[in-house]
């Protein structure tokens, strides 16, 4: 049995390779018509370029390795496969390169929104803060003025109480003084009930009374 293949020639390849390049749909291969030729004749040269290779090949090694129509076509194939394969995953990347950049569009949207709404917060929250000030300052000036109230009225209470002492002793010794002067009070009293009234006419009418009647009178 002889095994003979038939190469193609030139021209048959580049027309084979362009028919399988337009069979690419345009959203995996979009070029125009002259770069699809140049891809083609590129794709041609190669497949003539690994026959003359192989025939080297034969020449030193006495080996085969064979180069047919057949392998052309699976390369052609190969090459959309892989074509569609990365084009696709490109095109993956791209979106979600997009996915990403619109996510940091919103996000820095987002963060504008929150910066101008914390401006206002902030601006609120420094209001507050003047008026908090402005109120501690005052509750600080009364409690000062109540501690002040507060030490008067210590004071004051400590001058009632050094009153009300003093007041009690001098109750205390004119109780004292009353009490050792009651049994004289009484003899007093003893001594003016003995007296009559026709005594102390006699008494006023004395033109020098004795010592001491005087007083009586």
């Amino acid at each position: 049995v002889i095994d003979q293949f038939h190469p193609w020639p030139r021209d048959a390849l580049i027309s084979v390779a362009e028919r399988s390049l337009d069979n690419v749909p345009s959203e995996y291969l979009d070029l125009g018509s002259e770069a699809k030729k140049n891809l083609a004749m590129h794709m041609a040269e190669e497949h003539l370029s690994v026959a003359k290779m192989s025939e080297h090949y034969l020449e030193t090694q006495r080996r085969y390795n064979y180069v047919t129509p057949k392998s052309f076509l699976e390369f052609l194939n190969f090459f959309d496969r892989l074509l569609i394969y990365k084009q696709s995953q490109l095109q993956s990347k791209i979106d979600r390169f997009k996915n990403g950049l619109a996510t940091l569009q919103n996000t820095t949207s987002d963060v504008t929104k929150l910066q101008e709404t914390l401006k206002i917060t902030m601006k609120t929250v420094e209001e507050k803060r003047a008026k908090a000030d402005e109120i501690m300052n005052k509750i600080s000036s009364q409690k000062v003025i109540a501690e002040r109230n507060k030490e008067a009225a210590s004071i004051e209470k400590q001058n009632a109480n050094e009153e009300s002492e003093n007041a009690s002793k001098i109750e205390k010794k004119a109780e004292d003084e009353l009490q050792e002067a009651r049994p004289k009070l009484e003899k007093a009293k003893e001594a003016v009930n003995c007296l009559e009234k026709t005594m102390l006419t006699e008494l006023k009418n004395l033109k020098k009374p004795p010592a001491g009647v005087d007083k009586v009178t």
